[in-house]
């Protein structure tokens, strides 16, 4: 039932009232005669994705996928001690300014108090139950220094095909995806982003918040989290609270994004990077000369200025945000040859028990039945050859998954072309 109070001081002493003088959070969007304030006195386990604050915030953004347009307020009482993930959702979010939010309530507003508990709604869907067998490699050694090996590279394309199997459905989100792995390469999670449902559910918030809801634990130590973009502040911070021991995390990106800044996982030395050759897979596309990419490398020169177009995407599109360009007609090809490739891949190898890296197989037939539960199959197949994006995406791809690039495909500084 919505009440009227005199001021800031006698909102608070009514929430503190409710929660028995626990420490507590509250949160509110102010601008508007009629109030919800949120307020939660949950207290955070270790490594969970989730406290007072957080729950304040997440129940603020339900079924808003933009940012409040004054910024909320957030106030804690003596006792919360917050972590980076709400310290940084809250920068994300944008926060009305402290030094006024206590003139934000008088007795003209009616509000109405509401407790909020952690998320529970939409949420992945995932059945560990549900996967092959346990693929038991050593995910540390497979990340030699310098080198991104196959598997690597096979999770990051489950990540894009992750995103291909939900491309057209503009409802959910932005098209980004993030899978979260056990050490020893056991599928632990998956995330879409869906901040079109709420503005806080990104891609790998997603992945955390479901694999803690369905384990009550925090990130095992050494675990990996491949994500197809950088984290952002808000999910770097999440990361790095609900990891059991943060500096053995691994967190794979298929793509930069400057805007990000300096995040909580860029101060941990070693965690995070880019997988590829040291190339941005939208913005700058390496092309190494060998014998078998001769004749398509003479066909791109003859495009270059084409070419050059596409592999710098996102600079060249204007756009203002990297998530507007992930649904260019460019990006789209790059996870539609995600999706196909992965699924030649699992084709490849089921039933060969002798053929390639050992490894690589033995990842191939843990993740199958998933790829197959999210209908990835369907995905249909990558672009044609000989169109301008395809060019690009079919290259990309070709380098994200092949296993045995580094024997190869040696090839020295003045071998490699970047358009």
């Amino acid at each position: 039932m919505p009440r009227r109070f005199r001021d800031f001081d006698q909102l608070l002493s009514a929430v503190k009232k409710e929660a028995n003088n626990r420490p507590l959070c509250l949160a509110f969007a102010p601008g508007a005669t009629q109030l919800d304030v949120y307020w939660s006195d949950a207290v955070r386990q270790t490594g969970e994705p989730h406290d007072a604050a957080v729950n304040c915030i997440q129940a603020l953004h339900v079924g808003r996928n933009y940012k409040w347009e004054r910024g909320i307020v957030l106030f804690h009482t003596d006792g919360y001690s917050g972590g980076k993930m709400a310290q940084k959702m809250l920068e994300f979010v944008g926060s009305f300014p402290r030094e006024v939010s206590r003139k934000t309530i008088n007795a003209t507003f009616e509000v109405t108090l509401i407790q909020c508990a952690k998320r529970t709604e939409a949420l992945p869907q995932f059945d560990p139950a549900g996967l092959g067998p346990a693929p038991n490699v050593d995910l540390a050694w497979e990340a030699k220094p310098g080198r991104e090996r196959a598997v690597h590279r096979l999770y990051m394309m489950l990540a894009f095909a992750l995103v291909q199997s939900r491309v057209g459905n503009s409802g959910e989100g932005h098209n980004i995806g993030a899978v979260l792995v056990a050490p020893d390469g056991a599928l632990l999670g998956w995330g879409l982003n869906t901040a079109r449902k709420n503005y806080t559910f990104h891609a790998e918030l997603n992945a955390i918040q479901d694999f803690y809801h369905r384990t009550n634990q925090p990130l095992p130590e050494g675990c990996r989290m491949y994500t197809t973009l950088k984290p952002c502040q808000m999910c770097a911070g999440m990361i790095r609270d609900a990891a059991r021991r943060p500096e053995t995390l691994r967190v794979f990106f298929a793509q930069d994004d400057q805007s990000t800044g300096s995040t909580a996982l860029d101060e941990l030395q070693g965690v995070q990077r880019l997988l590829g050759r040291e190339s941005d897979i939208f913005s700058e596309v390496p092309f190494v000369i060998s014998k078998a990419k001769a004749l398509r490398l003479e066909r791109l020169r003859a495009e270059s200025d084409a070419a050059n177009r596409l592999a710098t995407g996102w600079r060249d599109s204007r756009l203002a945000h990297r998530t507007a360009y992930l649904t260019t007609p460019t990006a789209l090809d790059v996870f539609k040859s995600a999706s196909a490739r992965l699924i030649d891949k699992i084709d490849q190898y089921q039933g060969h028990l002798q053929l390639g890296n050992p490894a690589v197989r033995k990842v191939l037939d843990h993740i199958r039945p998933f790829v197959q539960q999210m209908g990835i199959m369907a995905a249909g197949p990558a672009p044609a050859f000989g169109s301008q994006s395809a060019l690009v995406a079919n290259d990309v791809l070709n380098d994200l998954m092949q296993e045995d690039w580094d024997s190869i495909d040696k090839a020295v500084n003045e071998s490699q072309m970047h358009l």
